[in-house]
């Protein structure tokens, strides 16, 4: 049963976080584009303005630490639904992205790490599972930078000691080698 549910955790984070050679070059969902016009090739580029909490994102204090986001309301916490609502809500935004596209969403779960070691990019993610943990599902984020990760899950022990976390983003995708991912941007940590 471990074995299946390490295979399907496997699988699922190779299914949502992909090869990002070209991050700086991929069309984003939005406003002007939908899924269907990315898929089809029909994406209209575009320079959305920055808003207050994205600048504030990239705001460099005298410190030179980054400045944090603040999210005043949070669309969807999904650290206050049970276990198998909570899955069940990552597994529709995964099928009905367009839905959440914008949405401030927070999340806690199980912290995955991986690179991929023909683009050199790291992946990271945070893993939810229903009540049994049969069933898993994860979400890509990126973080704004400055922050502690903690130490990534590991699989063979078992050990979550370090690996649980809080991760509140902004929710998007992203399209690539006709593949659509979903991730959450600026994403802070608690």
């Amino acid at each position: 049963m471990k074995k299946i549910l390490l295979l399907f955790t496997v699988i699922s984070i190779l299914m949502l976080t992909g090869c990002q050679a070209k991050e700086n070059a991929r069309p984003s969902i939005g406003p002007q584009n939908s899924i269907g016009d990315i898929l089809n090739g029909d994406a209209q580029e575009s320079v959305e303005p920055v808003t207050e909490q994205e600048e504030a994102a990239i705001v460099q204090e005298d410190n030179g630490e980054t400045e944090l986001p603040l999210y005043e309301s949070i669309d969807i916490d999904l650290t206050e639904l049970t276990a198998d609502l909570r899955y069940a809500q990552v597994f529709d935004m995964c099928l009905y992205p367009d839905n959440y596209i914008g949405k401030i969403v927070k999340v806690s779960g199980l912290y995955e790490q991986w690179k991929n070691e023909e683009t050199g990019v790291d992946y990271k993610t945070v893993i939810i599972t229903d009540a049994l943990a049969c069933c898993a599902q994860g979400i890509e984020f990126k973080e704004v930078p400055g922050q502690k990760l903690p130490v990534p899950y590991d699989w063979v022990s078992e050990d979550t000691s370090a690996s649980e976390i809080t991760v509140t983003g902004r929710f998007g995708c992203y399209v690539e080698d006709d593949i659509l991912y979903i991730e959450l941007t600026d994403a802070v940590l608690d």
